[in-house]
């Protein structure tokens, strides 16, 4: 009797974690792993999942970082010498593989704020802490500011600072999110940080703003940007209108995915990108191709690649303009930015482009804060809040 009731509780354990990882995981009706290439980005386990709306795979570009640099005219940005250096962007992700090529010993600070840290504890800072759980922080983190002497990543001169806050089952909580951007803002005196990457999100989908539905977390993204410092979030792959949390909180920059149509001869948010009126900026987020684990190299697609683009954006922005108010740079990228319009809600997105702002020199005043680049470790922070789960995105 003992062992078929253990049956049947495994059996209803499986079916509930299958559901579960359904709704945590966005892309076609394919059956997927998240070491497969050709997918969606999803977190680490083999799921069918349901896809919102179809893309008509003979209308695409397929953009590798390579072809996906000149699209936005980054390549423009980085040939006048604005490469993001003398800055730095904050990975909060599934931590990076800070010994692969791509990223030339730019990191220059890990941590870790998760269930368990390579040191067994739930907190840990220092060479190491940032190990990574999953390709996912690592493929992010080349998007944004990636170099090798074929391709560039957005900012290729740009520090990096790899925050791990996943498990290996692919979840993180919002206490732990919130105690790592706390502790990027306690080091925000030492570092010119010029933004927080975050491709996560909440399976959930919002229509509008969500600044009341996780109060702390709302008021620590708040704290970065009163010190200029942009969080940069993933609109969500649920092919919705609307956002996850917490890309739908007002002092975010939102991110939604966008592709080249071949046939149209235009960019268009991609089917799997969720968007709505709120979001803020779009970037190339179809099949992207950057660094992966163990040294290698793969494409993946997701608002998860769309939005350290953005990061890197605004690495590349400081190092010509200066540390700026993030409404201010985001006002400057929506202004000078492509349209890319999103076939089924109608809404109409600004890709970033570099051309405008890079092409010749602004008048945009000098930086507003005097920064280091000290790389002493520092002691993390440590919050007791109610969790809400987030996936990679």
């Amino acid at each position: 009797m003992r062992i078929k009731d253990r049956l049947f509780k495994s059996i209803v354990l499986f079916l509930l974690t299958s559901l579960i990882l359904s709704f945590f995981t966005n892309s076609k009706v394919i059956s997927v792993q998240a070491i497969d290439v050709k997918t969606q980005d999803v977190q680490p386990a083999t799921v069918e999942v349901k896809f919102y709306r179809t893309i008509n795979s003979s209308s695409l570009y397929l953009p590798s970082l390579a072809a996906a640099i000149p699209r936005i005219n980054a390549n423009i940005a980085h040939n006048n010498n604005f490469r993001g250096q003398g800055t730095f962007i904050v990975i909060l992700d599934t931590g990076i593989e800070s010994v692969h090529s791509f990223f030339g010993n730019r990191v220059a600070l890990e941590a870790c704020f998760a269930p368990v840290c390579p040191n067994k504890q739930d907190n840990m800072i220092g060479a190491g802490a940032a190990v990574p759980v999953h390709w996912h922080g690592t493929h992010v983190a080349g998007i944004a500011a990636g170099s090798n002497s074929s391709f560039n990543g957005i900012a290729p001169s740009a520090g990096i600072i790899a925050v791990n806050v996943f498990g290996p089952d692919g979840s993180s909580s919002d206490s732990n999110i919130i105690r790592a951007l706390k502790w990027v803002d306690s080091i925000s005196g030492q570092y010119n940080i010029a933004a927080v990457n975050m491709s996560l999100g909440t399976m959930g989908v919002f229509k509008s703003s969500c600044n009341s539905y996780l109060p702390d977390l709302t008021a620590i993204i708040a704290t970065l940007k009163s010190k200029n410092i942009a969080t940069v979030v993933s609109a969500g792959n649920e092919g919705q209108r609307g956002m996850s949390s917490p890309a739908c909180i007002t002092d975010t920059v939102s991110v939604a995915a966008t592709y080249f149509s071949s046939g149209a001869g235009v960019d268009k948010v991609t089917d799997f990108s969720n968007v709505s009126d709120l979001t803020d900026l779009s970037a190339p987020g179809y099949q992207i191709t950057s660094s992966k684990l163990l040294g290698s190299y793969g494409a993946s697609s997701g608002t998860s690649m769309s939005a350290p683009m953005v990061t890197g954006a605004f690495a590349v922005y400081r190092s010509k303009y200066g540390v700026q108010a993030v409404d201010k740079v985001v006002l400057d990228f929506q202004s000078t930015g492509v349209d890319a319009k999103d076939d089924y809600t109608s809404i109409i997105t600004k890709r970033i482009d570099f051309k405008v702002m890079f092409s010749s020199g602004g008048s945009i005043p000098p930086p507003t804060s005097t920064v280091s680049d000290d790389y002493s470790a520092f002691s993390g922070h440590h919050n007791t809040i109610s969790d809400y789960y987030h996936t990679i995105y």
